[in-house]
């Protein structure tokens, strides 16, 4: 199963993400790089034993023969307003995709602060950027420093999984996975949507490179 809920759109070995597996998972969240009007998601599948269990689990699990309720099931249909909506901004997604691809190689070719670290895509992956982390040891001053620029600039996410409240059960300690916890520590998301303009994306690299 593939979580591809920040990735439509996006390619690994020249082929669509959401197709690799048996199943793939969607989110069309409004700030998602298609989103809806409201929460909303899809799962594509190429197996029948799948779509008959998703369909079912979304309405209730119910036989509509006889009105039995085979198991516990969700309320999880998408109305048609998403679905007219996600059909016109599914003609828009290369396109904004492609604006996305453009800001973040500007950020790539163009950010030099010392301060901070860039991430790299390999060569056999086409991404989508829903969100440009970049790694820094000062995040907070970081963070102050881009807001007294009048930039504002996110985190995700700020916990890792093993140290979530919800997985204590799992008996994970502090420092089980460093690599996780060095990222929740560190990551800062740098502006980045379809509608940035030339100006708004050279503010922010001005930014990120007078931190040094």
């Amino acid at each position: 199963m593939e979580d591809c809920a920040q990735s439509c759109g996006a390619l690994y070995r020249g082929k669509t993400v959401g197709t690799l597996s048996d199943a793939g998972c969607f989110s069309f969240y409004p700030t998602k790089t298609l989103g809806a009007a409201g929460a909303a998601g899809c799962i594509l599948t190429s197996r029948a034993d799948v779509k008959a269990s998703v369909d079912s689990l979304k309405f209730f699990a119910t036989d509509r023969a006889s009105g039995d309720h085979l198991r516990i099931g969700y309320n999880m249909r998408m109305d048609s307003v998403h679905a007219a909506l996600l059909e016109y901004k599914l003609s828009l997604l290369a396109g904004a995709n492609a604006r996305r691809e453009a800001i973040a190689r500007q950020y790539l070719s163009q950010i030099r602060s010392p301060r901070l670290r860039l991430q790299q895509s390999e060569e056999n992956c086409a991404r989508v950027w829903h969100i440009f982390p970049i790694c820094v040891d000062e995040r907070k001053a970081f963070l102050g420093h881009m807001r007294s620029r009048d930039i504002v600039c996110g985190i995700h996410y700020p916990i890792p999984c093993h140290l979530q409240r919800a997985f204590r059960h799992l008996r994970y300690e502090k420092g089980a996975l460093p690599h996780s916890e060095t990222l929740a520590a560190q990551c800062v998301s740098l502006p980045l949507y379809p509608e940035m303009t030339q100006r708004d994306v050279e503010r922010v690299i001005d930014a990120c490179n007078a931190f040094c």
